[in-house]
């Protein structure tokens, strides 16, 4: 099973396009824009499942209590009211600090205004949430069945040079902290 296949499956097509109109894109800004970001939240999912058995559980225990696909009923209070589905605390739980810097540099490379590119990120955030949670449920997936898949997925990032995914870890050896801790000691430097 392929994570990238079942999220595109349920996000792609008219759903992706819907929420580009709200954000004033085009169907192939739209298209574009959210298949760059699926993989870049795929890709924080993945790193934040396989650094640790905690994010693995995490994950797979979020997407039982509260991502069970049902927003895809909903996707009209989505585009109109994305508040609602709190994409926006998703995204800090997958991206953390990355968030802004992931924002921006797509934005520059899709020549996209940053708002555009967060408000496609916030709502796209609950939907491949939804998107797993719903095969979750319909494959009867366990913790097993998500981390061979996420191995799998981590396999498949490292062969594909994305310079998006290597913001998530700047040095490659798997683990966002201390690429983190090292972003806040640049920063601490250029106060003093």
């Amino acid at each position: 099973m392929d994570l990238q296949k079942i999220i595109q499956n349920y996000v792609g097509g008219m759903v992706a396009e819907k929420i580009g109109q709200k954000m004033g894109l085009s169907g192939n800004q739209a298209q574009t824009l959210a298949a760059r970001i699926m993989l870049l939240l795929l890709g924080g999912m993945v790193k934040n499942a396989t650094s640790s058995s905690d994010g693995a559980a995490s994950l797979v225990g979020a997407l039982t209590k509260d991502h069970d696909g049902s927003i895809f009923e909903n996707i009209e209070t989505l585009v109109s009211s994305p508040e609602q589905f709190k994409g926006a605390k998703i995204l800090q739980h997958i991206l953390g600090d990355k968030e802004v810097t992931l924002e921006k540099a797509l934005a520059q490379e899709e020549g996209l205004e940053q708002e555009k590119v967060k408000g496609m990120m916030t709502m796209l955030a609950p939907l491949v949430m939804g998107a797993l949670g719903k095969e979750q449920s319909k494959q009867s997936l366990g913790m097993g069945d998500f981390m061979e898949m996420f191995d799998k997925q981590k396999a498949e990032q490292k062969k594909v040079q994305n310079p998006l995914l290597g913001l998530l870890d700047s040095d490659g050896d798997g683990s966002m902290a201390n690429d983190i801790l090292g972003l806040g000691m640049d920063m601490l430097k250029k106060k003093m």
